[in-house]
């Protein structure tokens, strides 16, 4: 059984005691679930900008110069991809203001709890 299969397996569990599971995942796992049965909704949430994303990094002062260089390439590379492909994501957050973003990710989740529980 792959990780793939068993986080899947883990999923189908949650989804099946009535609740909501929440996934923080790469592009690539996104595309993975987009291919398998399972009924989800796809939220981005990313910063306005690269450089925004990188004052907040280095804010954090949890990565190396090295690491923080792979994170932000790895982001832009995301970018460009879902910019080819807007259908990947249901909706897109933007970080732009924590608590607005807080609230619109917060209000998407009791939407998709009250279409569980009414189901």
């Amino acid at each position: 059984m792959t990780n793939f299969d068993r986080n899947k397996k883990t999923v189908e569990e949650i989804e099946n005691s009535g609740k909501i599971c929440v996934l923080d995942i790469e592009l690539q796992g996104v595309r993975n679930i987009k291919n398998s049965h399972l009924d989800a909704r796809y939220i981005l949430i990313r910063a306005p900008t690269i450089k925004l994303l990188e004052e907040r990094l280095r804010a954090r002062g949890t990565e190396t110069e090295e690491s923080l260089a792979k994170r932000l390439q790895h982001a832009a590379e995301d970018l460009v991809e879902i910019e080819k492909d807007p259908r990947l994501f249901d909706k897109v957050i933007v970080n732009d203001d924590l608590e607005r973003a807080y609230k619109e990710f917060v209000d998407l989740l009791r939407d998709d709890l009250e279409k569980t529980t009414k189901k």
